[in-house]
Formats: C-alpha cells, structure tokens, sequence
C-alpha cells in the first residue's frame, strides 16, 4: 500500500522543488502538502503515513500541540520540525 509523507506548511516552499529532492530515492511513497495541523491530522487518520514534516507554528496550532494531537491516536507517525 502506498504511503504518504505529509508536509504541513501554511506557506510552503516550493512543492515542485520537495518532490525533485525526493524523486531520487525511488521509493513508492507519494507526496502530500497541506497548510493546516487540523488538515494533517484529518490525513494521518484515514491514511498510512509514513513521516510529517511540520512547520513549528502554524495559524490553527503550533508543532508540539501536533504532537501531543498525534500521540492520543495512538499512532507512532515520524515527525520532524522544519
């Protein structure tokens, strides 16, 4: 099953640039970018998701309330703060 690596930035760089840094690992995972934590949570529950990348403060809630958010799931989901 195709996994996801999630991007959550309320102001992305450039998208096309991340999926050309990423492109040469060959892997089967796709790429996704939303802005919101709120968004990325919705995500990471109805899909397999293999890392986050999270900007540390967004609008709706910063990194660490991600995390804690995350970890009442019970899902052990890779995170890394950008």
């Amino acid at each position: 099953m195709e996994q996801i690596i999630l991007f959550i930035d309320d102001n992305p760089v450039e998208p096309k640039e991340i999926k050309k840094a990423f492109k040469s690992h060959r892997d089967s995972s796709r790429l996704q970018f939303v802005a919101s934590a709120k968004a990325g949570l919705d995500i990471i529950q109805k899909n397999p998701v293999k890392a986050v990348f999270i900007k540390e403060k967004l609008p709706d809630m910063d990194a660490f309330a991600f995390t804690k958010h995350l970890k009442k799931t019970g899902m052990q989901v890779p995170v890394v703060f950008i």
